[in-house]
Order: structure tokens, then C-alpha cells, then sequence
């Protein structure tokens, strides 16, 4: 199965899980997360880079952290992402 369609298909049944509305609190923390990632590298603009890179920094509870994890990807994209973009 892609990757894509796997993230997906826990994501939806995470979020059936959670609901709705501390979704949305804990994606308004991410991106906020991902904002400080991109002033710290001197990043006028946030980019999908610094989300991902806050999605790897989130708890192990976060829904990001967990779709990550199940797809087996959090280490390696962390290396990734920062391998680009720099280290703060």
C-alpha cells in the first residue's frame, strides 16, 4: 500500500477518534511549532519542510507523531528535513 494512502487511513480513523475540535487546537500548535523552526533558521516563510520537522517533534501521543511512527518514517525524515534546511 502507498505510504500516502496508509497516512491517510490512520489519520481518518484517529481522528474518529479524537474529534474534530482537539484536532484542531493540536494542528494549531504544530504549525505554530513549525513557525518557531523557521525563525530560528533565519526562514522568512514556513514551509512544508519546517512542518514536517515539527511533526517529528511532537509527542508520541500527537496524531502527526503517531501517523509518522506507524509508517515508520520519524527518524529518518527528521535526518532528512534537517539535512536540507540546517540544524537551529
Amino acid at each position: 500500500m502507498p505510504l500516502s494512502r496508509h497516512l491517510l487511513g490512520a489519520a481518518s480513523k484517529i481522528v474518529d477518534h479524537v474529534g474534530m475540535t482537539q484536532l484542531t487546537g493540536k494542528v494549531e500548535q504544530l504549525l505554530e511549532d513549525a513557525s518557531a523552526i523557521a525563525a530560528e533558521r533565519g526562514h522568512e516563510l514556513v514551509g512544508t519542510e519546517h512542518v514536517l520537522l515539527a511533526m517529528t517533534r511532537q509527542s508520541d501521543e500527537s496524531l502527526a507523531r503517531r501517523l509518522l511512527n506507524e509508517a515508520g518514517v520519524t527518524e529518518d525524515l527528521q535526518a532528512r528535513v534537517e539535512s536540507v534546511i540546517g540544524s537551529a
